[in-house]
């Protein structure tokens, strides 16, 4: 992964943490990383515990952000999910996982989108 394309996720990252703190939640952790997973965003609304993957995307050129999820991505995601709540021995009725989705429209308009798996 070049430099570039680190630098645009985690540019994607700052704009969903921005969303959702818009939205009420409290941004708990971010990359959270184990052997075999990653969680970009650990954030909290209320009593629910929420997990985002989030995808960032300049153009459609390679691709829709939705598509670059894929069934790997979303085991890995979950075996992270199952690590972070082992780790700090976390247990909740009230667990979401989400996708968030950032695209730059022009130098000050973002389109971000956010779904429910």
């Amino acid at each position: 992964m070049s430099i570039q394309t680190k630098a645009i996720g985690r540019w994607g990252e700052d704009v969903a943490c921005q969303f959702l703190a818009r939205r009420g939640y409290d941004i708990l952790q971010r990359n959270y990383f184990c052997v075999g997973g990653e969680i970009d965003i650990i954030a909290q609304r209320g009593e629910a515990l929420c997990f985002f993957e989030v995808k960032t995307r300049r153009s459609h050129s390679a691709g829709s952000a939705e598509e670059s999820v894929t069934p790997r991505k979303y085991r890995r995601v979950n075996h992270a999910i199952s690590h972070y709540l082992n780790r700090y021995d976390i247990q909740t009725d009230d667990l979401r996982r989400a996708v968030i989705t950032v695209r730059p429209l022009s130098s000050s308009r973002v389109k971000v989108g956010c779904w429910w798996v």
